[in-house]
């Protein structure tokens, strides 16, 4: 018996077919992973060496569920470090550690009563596009909807309101990926500003997924930078160290926001989780308080910086045109070409599977927001792999020289 459809091979399960395909032909390693998003360093010896030193203590208050607590700085120690804001001077901003995002971001709609039986004058959720978008799977899966707010090249990617979809009833939750994935492009003030008045005008919350917000190379402004000194906003950022101090695997993070938002989410999440792994959370806490932090956080966020301006002249050079300034993060984003080698390109995933076939060259496809009646195709391609070593590079150089793409 199923109760969820056929479950059929997924977009990445897809991609690992084709590189296996590649690689069955061409040999075990021919292929270049230019698609993963996830850091190919280790989180600074500092504090993996705090890490150690915690795990060893014979002391049960670390060592047992830590649900909904936090060691009593490890938020605004993290978010400081972040933002620049002392959450601890304002008393309307409330906090909650996180075990990661990913699953914090499916119980938001919950958060939100996306089941009550009330009638509220507020319905339904609105993401932004083109994203990874784990709030819209979320949605489906609890039967409701979760509508599209369109983001345009053109556009720079920009939260403009007047591409907000019009519904019979405000939204619920609207939430934003500033800066993230695959859109690498910053938010402004402004942008911010706008979209609060709107959200305090409607009573809709207001979330953005602040993954990448460490790792800003040019100009970025975060939503807890502006919501701060809104009051009467019902809004929550989520923050994690999983790029900030390449340590994906340790699933940490933290949420900042207003007190009704955060402590619905905390109600939530505590039939659902019972907290990080303690001694991970309590060193962190102690890091982030660190001198070494800043320094060792501004490093990470350079590499990548120096990586970028490696890689994206070499895909330009071989005719890829940016969708955006890479103005944070690892990320690429390209506009997906329409021809390759003088082939018709149906869609970005088709351009995908042809790139991994010809060349053994991995990325992951978008679709975007509608354009004179298609979708906005994209590739995205990652510097998680290091475009500073001369081999590497000298491989992805070679392989681009191998085809011919065209708009």
């Amino acid at each position: 018996m199923r109760y969820l459809g056929s479950s059929p091979e997924n977009l990445f399960q897809r991609i690992k077919r084709y590189v296996r395909e590649y690689e069955a032909e061409h040999g075990t390693g021919s292929s270049i992973n230019v698609a993963v998003g996830e850091p190919d360093t280790s989180p600074p010896e500092t504090l993996r060496q705090m890490t150690a030193e915690t795990v060893v203590k014979n002391d049960n208050a670390i060592h047992t569920y830590w649900d909904n607590r936090d060691p009593g700085n490890f938020c605004r120690n993290m978010v400081y470090r972040i933002t620049g804001i002392d959450i601890n001077k304002y008393d309307h901003i409330h906090s909650l550690v996180l075990p990661g995002e990913k699953a914090m971001l499916g119980l938001l709609p919950i958060s939100c009563g996306v089941n009550s039986s009330e009638n509220f004058n507020n319905e339904g959720f609105i993401r932004t596009a083109p994203a990874y978008d784990l709030v819209g799977i979320w949605a489906e899966y609890l039967g409701t909807e979760a509508d599209v707010w369109p983001l345009y090249s053109e556009e720079n990617f920009a939260l403009n309101l007047k591409n907000l979809p019009k519904q019979k009833k405000p939204p619920r939750m609207i939430i934003t990926v500033k800066p993230g994935n695959p859109c690498p492009a910053g938010a402004s003030r402004k942008n911010w500003e706008e979209l609060i008045q709107y959200c305090i005008a409607n009573n809709v919350r207001l979330v953005n997924d602040a993954a990448y917000a460490s790792l800003v190379h040019k100009e970025h402004i975060t939503l807890s930078e502006v919501a701060k000194d809104y009051q009467e906003l019902d809004w929550i950022e989520m923050f994690s160290i999983s790029k900030t101090l390449s340590a994906c695997g340790w699933r940490l993070g933290g949420a900042i926001g207003s007190e009704d938002f955060i402590t619905e989410l905390t109600k939530v999440k505590g039939n659902a989780d019972s907290g990080p792994f303690g001694p991970a959370l309590v060193a962190a806490e102690k890091y982030f308080a660190s001198e070494k932090s800043p320094q060792e956080i501004t490093e990470i966020q350079t590499m990548y910086e120096r990586r970028l301006g490696i890689a994206i002249p070499l895909f330009e050079a071989a005719g890829f045109r940016l969708a955006c300034p890479t103005d944070a993060g690892f990320f690429m984003l390209f506009h997906c070409p329409k021809i390759l080698d003088g082939e018709t390109v149906e869609s970005s995933e088709d351009f995908n599977k042809k790139m991994i076939a010809k060349i053994g060259l991995v990325g992951v496809p978008f679709s975007g927001a509608e354009v004179d009646g298609k979708s906005e195709q994209f590739i995205r391609y990652s510097v998680c792999s290091n475009f500073e070593d001369e081999a590497f590079t000298q491989r992805v150089s070679e392989a681009l020289e191998h085809i011919d793409v065209a708009y």
